[in-house]
């Protein structure tokens, strides 16, 4: 026996050898017998098995759970999905768990090429890993600059991929998020001069960086998706357009154009020949970058026509966005988004001669018709938002036209004196529904005169104020006030004459974040007690967002006009009315 080894008590090799296993047993039973290197190798050549058995045994119990029953294939789809729902909630890399759940999970994930394709720049000794694991599978690369002590390992990671891995990127997407974390776009662009199956670019600069060649100078022939802003394009035929592209987006800093060079614009015929190198474009917009294009009428210019364009957002000042309407033709337009540029204080006298002009170019729908009227307070007062849908040519959904307003600011003028612009000018006699948000109130007279005899409006929902001569409205169509205006009336069959009842089409009012004081819901209540007696559909009516409106408020309106339907979403911050 060795020097100074000592055995364990036999009675204590005994107990413990009873419990385990033959090859365990004679483990203990040769306690002694063999030189100490010898016996220890011995054990934890055990120990191993006994290891790799524990996992085996393991590995087994988690093949019997309803989740590792799945095929490869679909569990990889639900590890994608789970990746795309961190990636909207910007947890780009939290879904990296799943590969620590199991060794089925990680062999499933590791194996899944699109999975790692998703190239992330957090950590760039992880993005080299994301790199090996995606294979050969098409890469999206999404940038955004991290914190400054990561920003020049991250943005060395990124530059190697836009040079390395051009057969494989599908879609790239930099953003520079301010001057401190400031990219230097021409560099890192300069030496990417490919990408055959990239499908989808965004750029975002912050500094006015040049774009320039020799970025794409050998083009993106399968490029659909296109986003640019911050940008200085001196030369507009450096942009990777081509057949495939579907959407465009250009946009400039309206701040950063006031004290820049004009070239940073565009010509009228750099515009053009952009647009027609892109006969396929079915979306654009240009946000403060139209040039002062010619009218067509003068001889310099030629029209073009953009016959898949669908939808157009412009944001400039209103002389040049009615300059390109007046050289571009879209024969599919049906959705236009206007924004007025900030640097216009006062949209509202420019207004009626750029509607008057917009509606006789003829990039505007045939119909002047409004079927739906959307009015909705931007925020920054005293600017607003309009939505209008007009009717199309046939009953389908996708032949309506939709016109967008944004930024219509306004000084000295109230909500009420902008309605005769629209209403003047459009035929709001189809109007189906009515949608006003707006710290503005529309008193019962500007009701009374462009809603209240609408004989197919449906729907009206009222944020704000305007609920009061909404109501007031109301009591004035059906004579419940003494000091009511004359009624409306019609010439019956027999030639009696009839009193007209207000919105005989209303089926659905939504009321949202408004006072409702006592005298004002009695007055509703009023109303609606009449309404339910006339020969109109059933109504439904919701509350939301509602200060004092409570639960005996809401108990005492479902009892006493039990003919409407009511919904509240029990949001309150007032007292109960003790009147009702």
């Amino acid at each position: 026996m060795p020097a100074g080894y000592k055995a364990a008590p036999a009675f204590r090799q005994r107990s413990f050898a009873a419990m385990w296993s033959a090859s365990t047993q004679k483990l203990f039973e040769d306690n002694g017998k063999i030189s100490v290197q010898k016996y220890r190798q011995l054990i934890q050549s055990r120990v191993h098995e006994l290891e790799s058995e524990t996992l085996a045994l393991k590995t087994l119990h988690n093949t019997l759970s309803t989740t590792n029953s799945l095929p490869p294939e679909i569990l990889s789809t639900i590890f994608r999905l789970v990746q795309i729902s961190a990636q909207r909630q910007g947890e780009s890399l939290s879904w990296i768990r799943l590969t620590h759940v199991c060794r089925h999970w990680r062999a499933v994930s590791l194996s899944c090429a699109s999975l790692w394709s998703q190239i992330a720049f957090e950590n760039p000794f992880f993005t080299d890993v994301m790199l090996a694991r995606s294979s050969n599978a098409p890469l999206d690369v999404h940038f955004d600059v991290p914190s400054p002590s990561k920003k020049p390992l991250a943005y060395h990671a990124l530059r190697d991929v836009l040079q390395s891995q051009v057969h494989r990127l599908r879609s790239v997407t930099i953003q520079s998020s301010g001057s401190a974390h400031r990219l230097h776009f021409p560099k890192l662009l300069s030496k990417w001069t490919a990408a055959p199956i990239l499908e989808e670019l965004r750029l975002h600069a912050t500094e006015g960086d040049p774009l320039r060649l020799p970025f794409l100078r050998k083009g993106a022939p399968s490029l659909k998706h296109l986003e640019l802003s911050g940008f200085r394009i001196p030369d507009w035929m450096v942009l990777p357009l081509g057949p495939t592209l579907e959407t465009l987006e250009i946009a400039f800093s309206s701040e950063v154009l006031a004290g820049a060079p004009l070239f940073q614009r565009p010509t009228a015929q750099a515009l053009f020949s952009t647009l027609q190198r892109a006969p396929s474009l079915g979306k654009l917009r240009l946000f403060s970058t139209l040039p002062r294009i010619p009218t067509a009428g003068e001889p310099h210019t030629t029209p073009i026509v953009c016959r898949n364009l669908r939808e157009l957002h412009l944001g400039d000042t209103p002389i040049k966005i009615l300059n390109f309407f007046q050289a571009v033709h879209a024969p599919q337009l049906r959705n236009l988004h206007i924004t007025f540029d900030d640097q216009v204080r006062d949209t509202v006298p420019l207004l009626a001669d750029f509607l008057d002009t917009l509606a006789s170019t003829r990039n505007f729908p045939a119909s002047p018709s409004i079927i739906e009227f959307k009015i909705e307070h931007a925020g920054l007062a005293p600017v607003h938002n309009f939505t209008f849908q007009f009717a199309g040519t046939s009953p389908q959904a996708d032949d309506a036209y939709t016109l967008q307003l944004s930024h219509i600011r306004h000084r000295n003028h109230d909500l009420e004196d902008l309605l005769p612009l629209f209403t003047n000018l459009w035929d709001v006699s189809e109007l189906r529904s009515l949608a006003i948000d707006s710290d503005d109130w529309i008193g019962s007279s500007s009701w009374n005169l462009h809603f209240r005899n609408l004989q197919k409006l449906e729907h009206i929902e009222i944020v704000g104020g305007s609920i009061r001569g909404f109501i007031h409205s109301l009591r004035d169509g059906l004579l419940l006030d003494e000091q009511s205006p004359e009624p409306d009336l019609a010439t019956g069959s027999s030639g009696e004459e009839l009193i007209l009842i207000p919105l005989p089409a209303l089926s659905t009012i939504v009321v949202e974040e408004v006072e409702l004081p006592p005298d004002l819901l009695v007055q509703f209540m009023e109303v609606l007690g009449v309404w339910v007696e006339l020969d109109t559909p059933p109504l439904k009516i919701s509350f939301y967002q509602c200060e004092a409106i409570t639960r005996e408020t809401f108990g005492a309106l479902v009892e006493a006009l039990p003919g409407i339907e009511f919904s509240w979403d029990g949001f309150t911050l007032g007292d109960s009315y003790t009147d009702l």
